[in-house]
């Protein structure tokens, strides 16, 4: 992989991965208490979701390394 891909694929998955903090800060806002929850609940399963697309990358670039 390209070292500018790589990058730009990290780039892309730090940058979506910003959404759970718009979702947090959404929630914040909310007076609903039922929407806040269910807000926050989203904002923790991306959180998941995004470690482990993330922990994914890593682990891709540790056998990219093991290849050369």
């Amino acid at each position: 992989m390209a070292s500018s891909v790589r990058f730009d694929l990290e780039q892309a998955i730090l940058s979506a991965w910003q959404i759970t903090d718009d979702v947090k800060l959404i929630s914040e806002m909310c007076g609903h208490i039922r929407t806040k929850e269910l807000l926050e609940a989203t904002a923790t399963l991306y959180t998941v979701k995004f470690e482990k697309c993330f922990s994914l990358f890593e682990d891709l670039l540790k056998e990219m390394r093991n290849d050369c």
